[in-house]
């Protein structure tokens, strides 16, 4: 039997066809939806896609009809597998999931693919990982060199990082067009089925701006076209920018899509390096994808254990109940972004680091909490591979892998977007400087930019300094707890 996963849905079946078995299985695996190994209550949006992309693929290996497939439902999964001899053969495209790598290789017999949804294969990191000392310090640019080699692209292009940083124009009005996808029965019934299932019904987000997501091949690749078509060539100058009123702006919002498997990385670089553009819009954009999702994948297989254990800042505060329950904090961006990102179930990684993670470090959250929250909330292209990696590594700072923390002041957010200066910049410049003072001695290596910062604060008068202090204390207490 091949057993395909939620996150396993591939165009290209030349792995199911060679690996001649009579009956493929697609799963709607607890792991991805809830279980009691990872009790996590999903944004009822991104169940609903799973849903509706894993009917629609089951109706696409179906029509086929040299397929033999079979289609088990969320409540019969676990029994199904318990019902599976120990020495049962198993063929599996290899999960970037431990959790479910490890319920699955207890059978005796089981075959791992490499899997399309990475440029890179088990060979390649392999190979790469023996040529690094990676006991010592793991380097980003290093590892995009690798692949960009491997690949044979972008040759001798530096990083364009410098050139994808501007602001958005003064008077800036670039209102979002929602797409709106079919067919129509994949979403109406994937809907029906969360909102009525017992264990999702309750959920939080909702099912309403479902329709944005595409659930089929041919209309995910008309989004990343239409992406190439009307945002790729402001990409590249606004990649860090955001918008008060448009949650995608410039970005390509595909992810979920890569992340599902109804997009391969190996159509996006071909396709990419088909449009004649800015270098800084085509190395931008390709080294999110070539580089950091690659580099995300690496880290989760061979540095997992290091990561999920690292706690550079000691960080070891809890959501409170209230933030759990309101979702709002009290500061405008952090309110309006997140309050976006729960009801299209997605936020571009600019909002993700540089407002998320930026305040949950300074808050110091326990990153286990920041993961939850991650997972649940902002949670279409959320999958432990890539999750755990940015949180754990890039958000709280594993210094083998990373060259500094990303956090900031609020004239960053408000030279960054177009959010109005306001009360909510008093406090969020609080926690900023509280949190270098209390993190002094931990601002090594990379991170050690931020001293200037604090040498700023330092030569404030004692009492200005106090009230930011007492601002943060009270801003820490009204969403944390220990």
């Amino acid at each position: 039997m091949f057993i395909v996963l939620p996150n396993q849905l591939y165009e290209t079946l030349d792995t199911i066809h060679a690996s001649k078995q009579d009956k493929v299985y697609i799963i709607e695996e607890p792991l991805f939806f809830y279980d009691k190994q990872r009790p996590l209550h999903y944004n009822k949006i991104k169940l609903a896609y799973l849903v509706a992309c894993m009917r629609y693929y089951y109706d696409y290996l179906k029509q086929l009809k040299s397929i033999n497939v079979v289609y088990v439902e969320y409540d019969k999964v676990n029994a199904w597998v318990d019902t599976l001899d120990i020495k049962e053969y198993i063929h599996m495209y290899k999960p970037s999931d431990k959790d479910v790598y490890n319920k699955f290789k207890r059978f005796a017999n089981v075959h791992w693919y490499d899997t399309p949804a990475f440029l890179m294969s088990s060979q390649d990191l392999n190979e790469y990982h023996k040529q690094i000392n990676a006991s010592k310090m793991m380097v980003h640019a290093q590892f995009y060199n690798y692949v960009k080699t491997k690949l044979k692209i972008l040759k001798g292009i530096p990083s364009q990082d410098k050139n994808n940083r501007a602001s958005l124009p003064m008077g800036f009005a670039n209102d979002f067009h929602e797409p709106r996808y079919g067919p129509q029965m994949y979403y109406t019934n994937a809907i029906a089925y969360i909102n009525n299932h017992p264990r999702f019904k309750n959920n939080q987000g909702s099912c309403d701006k479902l329709h944005t997501w595409p659930i089929t091949f041919k209309d995910a690749k008309h989004a990343f076209h239409v992406f190439i078509k009307e945002r790729f060539h402001h990409f590249g100058k606004y990649q860090d920018a955001f918008d008060v009123n448009n949650p995608f702006l410039f970005h390509s919002f595909i992810s979920p899509m890569l992340n599902i498997g109804l997009l391969c990385p190996a159509y996006i670089v071909n396709e990419t390096l088909k449009v004649k553009s800015d270098i800084a819009n085509t190395e931008g954009f390709l080294r999110q994808l070539v580089g950091w999702r690659e580099y995300m994948h690496y880290l989760y297989e061979y540095h997992y254990d290091d990561i999920i254990t690292s706690n550079h800042f000691d960080s070891n505060r809890r959501f409170a109940n209230v933030i759990w329950k309101s979702q709002t904090f009290g500061l405008v961006p952090l309110d309006s972004e997140i309050q976006k990102g729960i009801t299209y179930g997605y936020s571009h990684h600019i909002i993700r680091l540089m407002i998320f993670l930026n305040m949950f470090v300074m808050l110091q959250i326990h990153p286990d909490d920041v993961y939850k929250w991650f997972m649940e909330n902002i949670a279409m292209d959320a999958y432990d591979w890539v999750m755990k990696t940015n949180i754990y590594c890039m958000g709280w700072y594993f210094t083998r892998a990373m060259t500094k923390p990303y956090i900031s002041t609020s004239n960053y957010l408000v030279k960054m977007g177009n959010y109005p200066k306001g009360e909510w910049c008093k406090v969020w410049d609080a926690m900023f400087y509280t949190f270098l003072t209390n993190n002094k001695s931990k601002l090594t290596g990379g991170s050690r930019v931020y001293l200037r910062n604090l040498a700023y604060y330092e030569n404030l008068p004692a009492n200005k300094q106090s009230e930011m202090q007492t601002t943060a204390k009270k801003f820490i207490e009204s969403c944390t707890r220990l």
